[in-house]
């Protein structure tokens, strides 16, 4: 809600270049895993990219590999994701997203291997507060998932990204590095 505020008020104060859906990232994850009475902590890398490829439609791919462990229990999970996005500007510093992936979980502990596949989507509003700051809020209906991000430029390319997020099965902190490649499509035509 507060962010809400912060991004109603700053609408008219603020402008911003437009979003840019053009970009590679890594980032270091903390993991806390939720299963059914066990908390399992954890931690690992990630990397994630997104190119615009028409007006407002965009491709995302990403990367985790996590280890996990508890006492004497240790697993790794590798998940990945590729996804379509479409994304349409609300207001002078907020765009409205929605992107829908394919999602793809292995998990491996003492020489076992279990997978698993599904769908994710994500209801997206980007937000300029500044010409260097943008928030996040992402809402998922598969998996109950929410996500809260902070992504501060500090150079024209390049920027640093705090990100929260949760669903029904575990919660993760990440701060990491983004470049971006190019100017979006829409930012180019200006």
């Amino acid at each position: 809600m507060v962010v809400l505020l912060l991004m109603a008020a700053t609408t008219a104060a603020v402008k911003a270049d437009e979003f840019n859906y053009n970009y590679l990232q890594i980032t270091h994850d903390k993991i806390r895993l939720d299963l059914n009475d066990d908390t399992i902590r954890g931690d690992g890398p990630s990397i994630a990219g997104s190119i615009n490829i028409a007006s407002r439609f965009f491709l995302t791919a990403n990367y985790n590999h996590w280890e996990l462990g508890r006492n004497t229990l240790s697993a790794d999970a590798d998940i990945k994701r590729l996804g379509l996005g479409y994304h349409v500007t609300f207001g002078p510093n907020t765009d409205l997203v929605f992107v829908l992936s394919a999602i793809r979980i292995k998990l491996r502990n003492n020489g076992e291997s279990r997978e698993r596949s599904g769908l994710s989507d994500n209801f997206w509003v980007r937000h300029h507060l500044s010409d260097k700051l943008e928030v996040g809020i992402r809402l998922g209906f598969v998996g109950s998932e929410y996500g809260i991000d902070a992504i501060y430029s500090f150079r024209k390319r390049w920027a640093v990204l705090l990100t929260l997020e949760s669903n029904d099965v575990f919660d993760t902190t990440s701060l990491g590095i983004r470049y971006y490649f190019r100017k979006s499509q829409q930012a180019a035509k200006h």
